[in-house]
């Protein structure tokens, strides 16, 4: 769905003569930006506002009283790295089509 809605600005790029590499690592650089902007802002949510919220909608059901257990590791590490990873993977299968984009069928007046 990335390749076919870009179809007609990967056709402007490459008549620029970029090359298939230089799609892919804007696609990525792009990618990895939204990526590290939700990481960030997921965090800092999660540490100031979440608690109290969560602990809201469970003192709601009955609970009198919620706190977060956090597993440092894995919150600042571990879960990171494995959505760095799953995003660099889609993103390279996402733009493993944009090779075969022909400029002539996809630049139109």
């Amino acid at each position: 769905m990335l390749i076919a809605k870009d179809r007609y600005s990967i056709a402007v790029m490459k008549a620029f003569g970029f090359t298939n590499s230089d799609i892919t690592a804007q696609y990525v650089a792009r990618s990895v930006f939204v990526l590290i902007v939700g990481v960030v802002l997921g965090t800092l949510l999660a540490n100031t506002l979440g608690e109290v919220l969560v602990g809201k909608v469970i003192a709601s059901f009955g609970a009198s009283s919620f706190k977060f257990v956090i597993n440092p590791l894995w919150a600042y590490l571990l879960c990171p790295l494995m959505m760095v990873g799953s995003v660099l993977m889609a993103t390279m299968i996402g733009t493993s089509g944009a090779g075969k984009i022909k400029i002539s069928e996809n630049i139109k007046e």
